[in-house]
């Protein structure tokens, strides 16, 4: 059978929500996120009307195997909209079958017509594998850049002064 990519709707949850799970206790290991407070997670952040973030799907045979999520961003080069891809994960037992370039070609298919200049994500610098696959691809790193990340209590104090 053939690996199809598509954009993921409410209806795919009961297989993406186990998807997801692996990543996340592949990534956080007891920590990792309950299946429940996935499936609402996703309704809210992805599947809600006022969502902004979208999420792709690779499936063969009606089985999830990686899917991608993304979000658009504005401005990038010369006021054009860019992508941003949060996560892209294929399940461990589906790797080396070509369904993370099936997915990326879809990411870079949905940027192209969105008219996007760019597409942009994170990768951990200890992950050879990837850093490798994305060189493949053609992707590049930015060293000028360096990722910032602003959570927990920093974000609650930066939100709340002047209050």
């Amino acid at each position: 059978m053939a690996i199809t990519v598509r954009l993921a709707t409410a209806a795919d949850l009961p297989l993406l929500v186990p998807l997801f799970r692996e990543m996340e206790v592949q990534y956080e290991g007891p920590a990792a996120m309950s299946e429940e407070a996935i499936r609402s997670a996703l309704e809210r952040q992805v599947f809600a009307a006022e969502a902004s973030a979208s999420a792709l799907v690779a499936e063969e045979a009606r089985r999830l195997l990686g899917y991608a999520f993304i979000s658009p961003l504005f401005p990038a080069t010369a006021g054009t909209p860019a992508l941003f891809m949060m996560d892209i994960f294929v399940s461990a037992a589906e790797r080396s079958r070509g369904v993370g370039r099936a997915l990326m070609q879809a990411v870079a298919r949905r940027a192209a017509v969105s008219g996007c200049s760019r597409v942009s994500w994170a990768v951990e610098r200890n992950n050879a594998s990837a850093l490798a696959f994305y060189a493949s691809l053609g992707a590049r790193q930015r060293e000028e850049l360096v990722l910032m990340r602003l959570d927990g209590a920093a974000l609650a104090r930066l939100a709340a002064d002047g209050d």
